[in-house]
């Protein structure tokens, strides 16, 4: 029994069926290659090497099935309902009839806690019948037109045990409940989006696809000052607030970027059999959900992030700057200075002999505009 089952076994008992059909074919959908691989369908399509599962189209469920499967040939109907009669069953065979396809497998997936001896009844008829027929026709896969494929059929006590062959799937679709006061930020965690963020972490995004990851931004880039940012360049004047925010948000940012890339060594714990590795995959998954709407706005800040690296690299890379201004104020026994904080800088005389010594400001307006835009964009966003 792999770790994952003894963290949930007790809770999944809890878990219903979804209240609407496309979320019942989602469940059945992500749980179909555990289902193949269970009932030993073969890979018939030897282009894909595992079992791809896909919803089928408007045109598929004319014919009576909801999901594919690429690589097995096989098909499922999910069917969310109340009660069902081989009546039903027998009005799904009417339309599987008609489809041209080749089909190997044909699983009805029910909502049903279990399945009635009258249903499972009729699926060992229509088997049986099925191979008289294949001893006088050896084709495999087969047009159902012509021959019908093997028919199966999984109430929702079964369907919702192969939860325990995935933490990812088990989490998405809330068996992980128990798990929670150990790991608090694994509750509400969207492992997929997590997945597309990772996968795009090297993409640039001029939208934001939600409310979260707009909360991402506004927290890796919240001591960012447009004003200041704006003055970079033309102000020999630069705050060392404006400098430090740039800087915090480089570090942030790679801090940020890290993390995410633990996602795929994450993976890889969960799937051990040894307890402490995957108690290492839970700990590390928690932290990639805590992380996650900063996660979710890393592809938007991609190119702000390089822009305030170019920033902080020409500002501060040869300290091509002054000292800090200073004011002076009358104490017993003389003066003390005291820093204004702010950096002098040499934007205007490429001819000065002594520091601070001069910097193209070009470049820097060019960087700083690049942040100063996003900046903007998120501000547009929120209030949209």
């Amino acid at each position: 029994m792999k770790p994952l089952r003894r963290s949930i076994q007790s809770s999944i008992h809890n878990i219903k069926p979804p209240e609407s059909d496309p979320e019942f074919e989602d469940i059945c959908l992500d749980l179909f290659k555990f289902i193949l691989k269970d009932h030993n369908v073969k890979i018939h399509n030897k282009i894909s090497p595992s079992y791809t599962t896909y919803k089928g189209t408007k045109g598929d469920r004319q014919y009576g099935f909801d999901i594919k499967c690429k690589s097995s040939l096989a098909v499922a109907q999910c069917k969310l309902v109340e009660d069902l009669y081989p009546s039903d069953l027998e009005k799904e065979l009417e339309k599987l009839h008609k489809y041209k396809g080749v089909v190997s497998n044909y699983f009805f997936l029910i909502s049903n806690d279990r399945v009635k001896a009258s249903l499972q009844d009729w699926v060992d008829k229509k088997n049986s019948e099925t191979e008289d027929k294949a001893n006088e026709d050896k084709r495999f896969p087969v047009e159902p037109a012509v021959r019908l494929p093997w028919f199966h059929i999984i109430g929702w006590t079964e369907i919702r045990n192969y939860l325990l062959e995935s933490t990812l799937l088990s989490l998405k679709w809330g068996a992980l409940q128990s798990l929670t006061n150990k790991y608090p930020y694994l509750h509400g965690l969207d492992i997929n989006r997590l997945k597309t963020a990772v996968e795009n972490l090297y993409q640039t995004s001029e939208s934001l696809s939600c409310s979260k990851s707009i909360s991402g931004c506004e927290s890796l880039t919240s001591q960012l000052s447009h004003d200041e940012l704006s003055q970079l360049g033309h102000s020999s004047r630069i705050s060392l607030f404006t400098l430090n925010g740039i800087s915090n948000f480089i570090k942030l940012y790679e801090e940020t970027h890290e993390i995410a890339q633990t996602y795929h060594s994450t993976l890889k714990k969960l799937d051990s059999e040894d307890l402490i590795t995957y108690e290492e995959g839970l700990t590390h998954l928690n932290t990639l959900s805590l992380y996650s709407a900063r996660i979710f706005a890393l592809q938007y800040l991609r190119r702000a992030y390089h822009a305030a690296y170019d920033l902080n690299e020409i500002l501060l890379r040869d300290e091509d700057y002054y000292h800090e201004e200073t004011y002076n104020e009358e104490c017993e026994g003389g003066f003390n200075e005291f820093p204004t904080g702010y950096l002098l800088f040499n934007f205007s005389n490429p001819d000065e002999n002594d520091g601070p010594w001069y910097i193209d400001p070009t470049s820097v307006q060019e960087s700083a505009s690049i942040v100063i835009k996003m900046l903007q964009n998120i501000h547009t966003y929120q209030a949209e």
